[in-house]
């Protein structure tokens, strides 16, 4: 991990014959030391490939303890490398009377009009060209170059060339803006944090608009002043194109972009130029954290709450938290580190509210500047609606987050409203379409329908790998399983009962998407969800789009919900508030209410101002209520309450011991060992304030056809008492995200 993809070597083993006259005892070892004797040493991999012995690795070893044969360590040779390109330019002093003489004297040779060209072209142009261009210029190719290099009228050389991800982007020179009141002293306090010799991290608390990437930006010119370097960390890959254009617009040439979407190349050689210390600033997704800048002073963890920061399974190990990685990087190094959000863990905020991190708050939601806002209101003729700060053009001007409207969807079924917008999101939708401008609609589902049950028997179709419904997607007429990806062709019957009454039943992203034509037929809509973004540069492409005007309504999951700066947005509608509320996790109200507050802050950011539409079945939970108003603390404390009654973390630790296996008794009877073996554990160290729970079946009880039961530790410092002999197939959680 460590390492850019291509460059880690993996280890190989050569073998050869050593002695083959000692006796052999089967057919598999004799056909061994026979292709050693016809063929000489050979690679294991090459080996491996013409046995074509499932099990000629331990066949082979017992060779080698016998000293048949010898086996030696060799390291594959990396898979990437630097590109060099070809550049040819006309030697000094080659003249027009010495080109001429050339031209008259070589009639004869075939190629002569392919070089004279050559010569031509680079006399118009007196300096070193990539080769390419001579080739599409001229019509000649490698060998008539050569055969000029020998005649010396011109040089070739290799020239290693850069491979630059954000060579493509236009961008402007940007100068600092003026700061608010509210993000001077935000500033002050993050800059006293530079002057300490062991600062502790800094976690900016700010509403969706902020400033926070001000904050940023002046915190990176910062280190930069001091001859240090920054790594600024993004959850999303959707993020980093606004990202990372802002900080190359402050910090041109300066600044590198690390994600998992880039080429081989492009990864190898920003990190080799972060290595070098060419690079100052980098921007990239959690892998990002373990490039290798020489003088790191400042790590930014932006939205630090988000779960993409965490590496598990059924990602290769090894697993680890960024957010938590960069706190502790930073300590080591005596780094600043910023922790930003605007819905904050509630375990950093609580670290915050003890001491132990530095509070940052930024309360006023920052739209743009007199200058810019004026051009804007003129382009677009229309009138602003912020108040500004001040008179010159460079002062900031700010607008009140969106207001909120929780729509109760139990009072619409009762008034004869079965569809799955309200009254009042169809009409503002009516409304924003008329004034052409632009609207978000949030769903936290994919696909077409959220489950597909037989309204006869009530079965519901589910994956027969995995204990969670199929989810129907209309545009491919599937049945999609978005946990093992197992795909079936959509059921005309029950398979249980035969019935032909199936009912798609919930909402995802592709019914939002038809239920817009269906009531707004000449609207444009543009979907963003991980079925429509996995080739290279959808995420970008999607976006340009919309911002473009391409599109009239954005329809997406949790992507959109994240730090997208979409000024012409002016109505937000989330259609479904409570999906995983309800699920048995002490989390779920958490994400539930940063997700619902993020998506409600896309609301309202540009010249128009704007509002948002939560439906809902449970209008009066915590969670919901608090993000309409924009209520962090008030969430924080009723939250804050609830994990101290229940002893979950931050006043206490979790530790999960998850186990599968394709036999359902197999997998009870070895979560019963696990959960006796944590007792005893207990029992033994008198761990009376550590609870054992569990064992139980997870609630998605079974993934790729293996049935899944866990353990939960929970208490002041359950990791020591995990320390147990588990059966195959089982793994430890510690601090897991979820407990699902």
């Amino acid at each position: 991990m460590m390492l850019p993809q291509g460059l880690s070597q993996r280890v190989n083993y050569i073998y050869e014959l050593a002695d083959g006259s000692l006796s052999l005892r089967t057919e598999s070892q004799r056909q061994i030391v026979a292709l050693l004797k016809e063929q000489g040493p050979l690679l294991g991999r090459r080996l491996g490939k013409i046995l074509q012995l499932r099990n000629w690795k331990s066949i082979i070893e017992r060779l080698v303890t016998r000293g048949v044969v010898n086996k030696t360590e060799v390291l594959a040779s990396p898979s990437v490398r630097p590109k060099n390109t070809t550049m040819v330019r006309l030697n000094t002093g080659i003249t027009d009377s010495e080109f001429v003489k050339e031209k008259l004297s070589n009639r004869s040779i075939p190629a002569h009009n392919r070089r004279v060209g050559v010569l031509k072209f680079l006399f118009g142009n007196n300096i070193s060209i990539d080769v390419r261009r001579v080739y599409d210029e001229t019509g000649a190719n490698i060998s008539d170059l050569r055969s000029l290099a020998q005649q010396g009228y011109v040089s070739l050389e290799k020239i290693e060339t850069i491979r630059d991800s954000l060579s493509e982007l236009n961008i402007r020179v940007a100068e600092p803006p003026e700061l608010v009141k509210g993000q001077d002293e935000a500033w002050r306090m993050v800059k006293e944090a530079f002057v300490l010799p062991a600062p502790k991290p800094i976690l900016l608390h700010g509403v969706t608009g902020s400033g926070k990437t001000e904050i940023y930006m002046r915190a990176v010119a910062e280190v930069l002043r001091q001859g240090q370097q920054a790594i600024v960390l993004v959850p999303e890959i959707a993020l980093t194109t606004q990202t990372v254009r802002r900080f190359v617009e402050r910090f041109s040439g300066r600044v590198g972009l690390l994600h998992s979407k880039l080429s081989v190349g492009e990864k190898y050689d920003t990190w080799r130029r972060c290595r070098s210390g060419a690079l100052d600033v980098l921007v990239g997704a959690r892998s990002a954290l373990f490039t290798p800048l020489p003088h790191i002073g400042l790590i930014v963890v932006d939205e630090e709450h988000e779960e993409a920061y965490r590496q598990d399974p059924p990602v290769q190990p090894p697993y680890y938290n960024a957010r938590d990685a960069a706190v502790e990087y930073a300590r080591q190094l005596g780094a600043v580190c910023i922790l930003g959000s605007a819905t904050p863990d509630l375990t950093s905020m609580a670290f915050a509210n003890v001491g132990e991190f530095v509070k940052v708050t930024l309360p006023d939601r920052i739209i743009g500047h007199t200058e810019l806002l004026t051009h804007q209101s003129s382009k677009l003729g229309i009138r602003s609606t912020y108040k500004s700060i001040g008179s010159s053009n460079s002062k900031p001007q700010f607008i009140k987050l969106p207001d909120v409207e929780i729509v109760d969807m139990r009072h619409e079924l009762r008034s004869g409203n079965r569809s799955m917008f309200s009254r009042s999101l169809k009409d503002s939708l009516s409304k924003v379409f008329e004034a052409e401008q632009q609207a978000i609609l949030f769903i936290n589902r994919r696909g077409h329908a959220s489950y597909v049950f037989c309204r006869d028997c009530g079965h519901t179709l589910e994956c027969p790998r995995c204990s969670v419904p199929f989810t129907y997607h209309s545009t491919q007429d599937q049945l999609v399983c978005h946990h093992c990806n197992l795909r079936h062709s959509s059921k005309s019957y029950c398979p249980r009962c035969s019935s032909d009454r199936i009912k798609h039943f919930g909402v995802g992203t592709e019914s939002v998407e038809n239920e817009v034509k269906r009531y707004f037929p000449n609207a444009r809509t543009l979907r963003w969800d991980r079925d429509v973004t996995r080739k290279i540069g959808s995420h970008d492409q999607i976006l340009e789009r919309f911002i473009d005007r391409k599109a009239d309504v954005l329809i997406g999951t949790q992507m959109i919900a994240k730090g997208l700066d979409l000024p012409l947005v002016t109505l937000v509608g989330a259609v479904s508030c409570d999906v995983g509320l309800t699920l048995p996790d002490y989390r779920a109200s958490e994400r539930t209410f940063q997700v619902l507050t993020q998506v409600a802050g896309r609301s309202g950011r540009g010249l128009l101002g704007g509002h948002a539409i939560m439906q809902t079945y449970m209008p009066g939970h915590h969670a919901i209520v608090s993000a309409a108003a924009h209520d962090y603390d008030g969430f924080y404390e009723h939250e804050i309450e609830l994990r101290r009654r229940h002893n979950y973390p931050p006043f206490g630790k979790l530790v999960r011991l998850v186990g599968k296996n394709s036999s359902q008794s197999r997998i009870e009877s070895d979560a019963e060992f696990v959960a006796e073996a944590l007792r005893a554990r207990v029992r033994k160290y008198r761990a009376n304030s550590t609870e054992v729970i569990g064992p139980a079946p997870c609630f998605f009880s079974k993934i790729g056809g293996k049935y899944r039961w866990h353990v939960i530790l929970r208490g002041p410092d359950p990791a020591e008492l995990a320390n147990i002999s588990v059966p195959n197939g089982w793994r430890l959680e510690v601090d897991p995200l979820s407990l699902l």
